[in-house]
């Protein structure tokens, strides 16, 4: 999976130790969200996905802000 550099003025470019662990976050992401719409149905599964998407996106900034 690649991760692109941001390109809005005023953001610093990744590390390349950065880039593997969002990479690796995402990859991780993709697997749960995957596993959780495959097993699980309804409201149940909506709310799974959209939870699981904002954990991917809280952890992803985490990486970033470092």
């Amino acid at each position: 999976m690649s991760v692109s550099q941001p390109t809005t003025p005023g953001h610093r470019p990744l590390s390349a130790n950065q880039i593997d662990r969002v990479a690796a976050i995402k990859a991780a992401g993709e697997v749960f969200i995957d596993a959780i719409r495959d097993a699980v149905m309804g409201r149940e599964a909506a709310l799974a996905t959209t939870n699981a998407e904002q954990a991917v996106m809280w952890a992803i900034k985490g990486v970033v802000d470092q």
